[in-house]
């Protein structure tokens, strides 16, 4: 979601000012879109539901020496708070 998102506000920009909004109306409806994009980007980092601290996946090795995503912690590496 976020490249399609990244891909719309650069896009929109370009087609305003293609469309003569000129380069104020490109920048702002850009900025716009840019904002729509750290909204999500902010959103989509997975948190302790406890204590608000960032849970980030682990690697672990999979079949035939390739890397997979590991099972979802079941706590919280900061506060161990149990899901």
């Amino acid at each position: 979601l976020l490249p399609w998102a990244l891909a719309s506000a650069l896009g929109g920009g370009a087609i305003a000012y293609t469309a003569g909004g000129g380069l104020r109306g490109a920048v702002t409806l850009a900025a716009v879109g840019l904002l729509f994009v750290l909204f999500l980007w902010t959103t989509s980092v997975v948190r302790c539901p406890a204590c608000g601290a960032r849970l980030r996946r682990s690697r672990v090795a999979g079949p035939r020496g390739g890397r997979r995503d590991a099972a979802r912690p079941e706590s919280c590496p900061a506060c161990g708070a149990r899901f």
